[in-house]
């Protein structure tokens, strides 16, 4: 029920996931949007349920040392960023006891050994890649980011953690798609030529991969289009993703080249990779570069053994291995993935056995002495957590984008004899809350 009542004072002790503060009130969980841990605010109860409330800030009685002045004019209506307002001390704290907490919670480890978190050298203008829907709305045609739990988009004129220049890129391609004859898509009606745009950037070669995705075959006015952002400084290549329906999933059932390239060349720990728009690399490059460092670390290799890498993308961690004398696998069910990761070992002298199909479908018939795991946020397949803990790795490096499907997941492999022997936390996306983490299994 909602309704308003008197107002209220409350510690905020923690945040959530999203980003909300938590608090207790008659003996009751109460989310606050816009507080930090530590403090004292003056709320309005908006809602109240038997186990949890939810208020509205009037005022901050008592202000954490920590907060700050948000730089971007969107906080707190966008949904990208939820702590922008909070210092990098507290930040770098907030996803390390997220990491903790997890462990503990889910994976039901009471002492966790949880490394700091490792920050990020850019806590601005450092993503490489970004996505925005493309909307419209009686006739009207709309570019941004969506509202915090809302489809209703918000008119971004720039993102501060896009990089700079590719942001440029974005505002110009912007104006390109408003006011060319191009429809977007229409939630409501089901129609609709345009639903994404995506941006990829190389650091290396200072050029940006534009992509469009829709549901339908390329028409002469995106040719069109594509030939106008063609023209724009900074721009390899124009590419379209064709999807057989509407969904919130960037990734298309096929692409092809409008105009320019199709890839760009990047370099992380010495590999040379070309990745195209659709295929995985970590969004923050600096930050992947100590992140994949720490996964070695963690793995104290010797040449000639035996790695698996799970979830591999385009290869580049798996080519690392390989050039350290190690002999590697790698799978990857994203088809044009595998063939960049192919294409990436031959460009860098090594071979790499890389496999197309689901980790959990792929029958190996060998062992391995150390296994990477790297999926996405949904973690892995049960299936999976069996498989490898019947080839018996001395050693399981997993990396997460979410503490709760990998405490989930070591929770699984300590029932088959491992053990976490510790995990690194890495902030790889600055004013989020948002977490990468590394964590090394050993067998029993």
């Amino acid at each position: 029920m909602i309704f308003s009542m008197k107002k209220e004072q409350v510690v905020i002790r923690d945040l959530t996931s999203t980003g909300e503060g938590v608090g207790t009130l008659q003996e009751k969980v109460i989310f606050v949007e816009g507080t930090l841990p530590q403090e004292k605010a003056e709320v309005e109860v908006t809602l109240s349920k038997k186990t949890y409330s939810k208020g509205a800030l009037l005022r901050l009685i008592e202000p954490s040392p920590h907060r700050t002045d948000p730089p971007c004019p969107y906080f707190g209506v966008c949904g990208g960023c939820q702590i922008q307002h909070a210092d990098l001390a507290l930040q770098l704290q907030l996803k390390k006891n997220k990491v903790v907490h997890a462990l503990q919670k889910i994976g039901g480890i009471e002492n966790p050994n949880v490394a700091d978190c490792n920050p990020s050298k850019e806590v601005f203008g450092y993503r490489n890649k970004i996505t925005f829907p493309l909307l419209q709305k009686n006739g009207k045609k709309e570019i941004g980011f969506f509202q915090k739990r809302s489809h209703a988009l918000v008119d971004i004129k720039s993102c501060l953690l896009h990089i700079p220049f590719a942001d440029q890129v974005y505002q110009q391609v912007k104006k390109i798609l408003l006011s060319s004859n191009l429809s977007f898509y229409d939630e409501k009606r089901g129609k609709g030529m345009l639903q994404h745009l995506v941006l990829r950037t190389s650091e290396k070669e200072q050029k940006v991969l534009v992509g469009l995705v829709g549901l339908q075959s390329p028409t002469k006015e995106l040719k069109a289009a594509a030939k106008e952002i063609m023209a724009l400084l900074d721009v390899k290549g124009v590419v379209y993703g064709k999807k057989a329906k509407a969904s919130n999933s960037i990734y298309p059932d096929s692409e092809v080249i409008l105009e320019g390239e199709g890839t760009l060349q990047e370099s992380l720990l010495g590999v040379e990779v070309e990745i195209s728009l659709f295929s995985f690399f970590q969004v923050n490059k600096n930050v992947a570069k100590k992140l994949y460092e720490k996964a070695f670390e963690y793995a104290s290799l010797e040449e000639g053994e035996l790695v698996l890498d799970a979830y591999c993308g385009i290869g580049t961690f798996a080519i690392f291995l390989a050039k350290r004398g190690l002999k590697v696998t790698g799978i990857e069910s994203f088809k044009k993935a595998v063939v960049d990761a192919k294409e990436n070992a031959k460009r860098n002298g090594v071979f790499v056995d890389f496999i197309e199909g689901e980790v959990e479908n792929v029958s190996l018939g060998r062992s391995f002495d150390t296994v990477f795991i790297n999926p996405p946020r949904k973690g892995v397949h049960s299936k999976v957590i069996e498989s490898i803990s019947s080839m018996s790795p001395k050693k399981i490096v997993y990396t997460s984008c979410d503490p709760a499907t990998l405490s989930r997941d070591i929770k699984m492999l300590m029932e088959y004899g491992y053990r976490l022997v510790e995990a690194t936390p890495f902030d790889m996306f600055p004013q989020t809350m948002h977490v990468e983490t590394v964590a090394v299994l050993k067998k029993l």
